[in-house]
């Protein structure tokens, strides 16, 4: 079942958005799973929304991956998990 994520990072600047996609080695591309990508500035810190192919996927990237990058910059896990949500319509 394909899913969609919104998550907030506190105090993640553009800059570290930006390193930590240097760092996975998307970027520009997507990671294994993931189907849509959209990052900008919340009230928080960082926003991203992203369709995944699955929960499966989803988590597998962030414990395999986001987590130790981000970890790796400094920067703080959400206080909140991400809300994700299934998937009924993706278009473009």
């Amino acid at each position: 079942m394909a899913v969609v994520v919104t998550a907030t990072t506190p105090r993640r600047t553009a800059d570290r958005y930006d390193e930590s996609q240097r760092r996975i080695g998307s970027e520009g591309a997507l990671a294994a799973g993931c189907t849509q990508h959209i990052a900008g500035p919340g009230a928080e810190g960082s926003r991203v929304v992203a369709g995944w192919n699955s929960p499966e996927a989803l988590q597998g990237f962030v414990t395999e991956t986001l987590r130790p990058i981000l970890t790796g910059l400094g920067v703080a896990p959400p206080p909140a998990p991400p809300a994700v949500r299934p998937l009924h319509a993706q278009i473009g």
